[in-house]
């Protein structure tokens, strides 16, 4: 299951998806086998890593150079700038019959030759493994720890400030599962502590500070499942969610500690070779202990994956989920996102990319609402098993009734990616 490390609400949200096939060990064995685009072996361009012993290390590092014109997502007076990223990263996994043991890491360190406040160094290190406790039956779990910033996109960031705002980040999560025949049955844990750094301010007044942010977010969770037909299986989850802020109160005299639950069910299926995926739908509630507005209603979810050919892969993906705020009166930003994406093999060894998401974020409590669209187009050239070129074009608008809450941006950027 891949987490979210920037929204702890996101990643339990999502939950029902990413569960979904890494519970159903039997489901997987007797579902058609489909590979996608990006999924399918390219033996004469694959890294092949660096054998260590029962191990095998794929390190890796990217390089790129573009231009941002609108670093400060700013309604007006966009600012365009230069900028240089750097990403080193590391897999580090284990080759063995039973069991496993990964561990991982990269860091970000991005430049902006006209804006050097805008500078960041982002990096998370950390380490996953499953054991094998008999057939049909293991435990698995990752923990890491990252230092990050908030991207200047995010509504928690004032347009006064002036760089991002840092935090830290320290994940745990851990599950059993226990899957006889044709049931399936998870439970597990998942606990993110983010801290978060004072932001400086412009003109250089007293910076910001953050400790009303720093906050512990815990998601326990049980999800049964039962495969009624090959390809096909229904589950259904559980989860109860909280948030437990460091402060009783926040900047604004807000008690903004919660909990709350989330019940669904869903379908797990793969229709012949061609279409793979998850959808459910459930109720959600999330309650605050002060006056902010308690939030419930429909949730719901959907990872799809259509193979319409050897060379075209199509993804939709729609969700609900929560984020923490700092907008007085707000309880939380509740967004509702569709997306659509695709990529196709022009050759075996270029690969086009493209996709479009929509995004309605509506801050329960205030009257603020926000539309987000993002499109993106990229394109990778594999060299060979070492070496491989992309480029990537996104644009992204936002609409907002808060009073400078809008902007457009354009990014474009291009790189060589080391792979030995």
């Amino acid at each position: 299951m891949r987490v979210n490390l920037k929204s702890g609400f996101l990643s339990a949200a999502t939950l029902g998806l990413g569960l979904g096939f890494g519970s159903l060990a039997a489901f997987a064995q007797t579902a058609i086998p489909s590979e996608g685009v990006m999924d399918r072996p390219r033996p004469d361009f694959d890294a092949k890593g660096l054998p260590l012993g029962g191990f095998r290390l794929f390190p890796k590092l990217n390089v790129e150079v573009g231009n941002d014109d609108n670093v400060l997502r700013q309604a007006t007076g966009a600012k365009s700038s230069l900028t240089t990223l750097e990403a080193p990263s590391f897999f580090l996994g284990s080759q063995w019959g039973r069991h496993e043991l990964d561990l991982f890491g990269n860091l970000a360190a991005q430049q902006y030759n006209d804006l050097s406040g805008e500078d960041s160094t982002d990096w998370t290190i950390g380490g996953s493994g499953r054991l094998d406790i008999e057939r049909g039956t293991d435990f698995s779990g990752t923990v890491s720890h990252g230092s990050l910033h908030e991207p200047r996109n995010s509504p928690d960031l004032p347009s006064f400030a002036a760089e991002p705002t840092k935090y830290t980040l320290s994940h745990a999560q851990g599950a059993l599962s226990y899957s006889p025949y044709n049931f399936g049955l998870r439970v597990g844990a998942i606990v993110d502590h983010f801290s978060y750094s004072a932001t400086p301010v412009l003109g250089g007044g007293a910076p910001i500070s953050n400790t009303d942010r720093n906050r512990d977010e815990y998601d326990f969770y049980a999800r049964a499942s039962y495969i009624f037909s090959p390809g096909y299986a229904i589950f259904a989850q559980t989860d109860y969610i909280a948030q437990d802020f460091d402060q009783t109160l926040d900047r604004a005299l807000f008690h903004r500690s919660n909990s709350g639950y989330r019940a669904e069910a869903g379908l797990s299926m793969q229709v012949s070779h061609l279409v793979q995926g998850e959808l459910f739908a459930g109720y959600l509630t999330q309650n605050y202990k002060g006056t902010l507005k308690d939030v419930s209603g429909v949730n719901f979810g959907a990872a799809v994956n259509w193979f319409a050919s050897e060379v075209l892969t199509v993804h939709l993906q729609a969700s609900r989920t929560l984020a923490a705020t700092t907008i007085a009166g707000a309880s939380t930003n509740d967004n509702q996102v569709f997306g659509i994406s695709a990529d196709y093999e022009v050759l075996p060894n270029i690969i086009l990319q493209g996709g479009f998401s929509h995004t309605d974020s509506v801050f329960q409590g205030v009257t603020r609402r926000d539309q987000i669209d993002n499109e993106r187009i990229g394109a990778t050239y594999l060299m060979n098993r070492y070496l491989s070129a992309n480029v990537t074009f996104t644009h992204e608008t936002r609409s907002s009734n808060a009073v400078g809450g809008a902007y457009d941006d354009n990014i474009i950027m291009g790189g060589l990616t080391l792979h030995p």
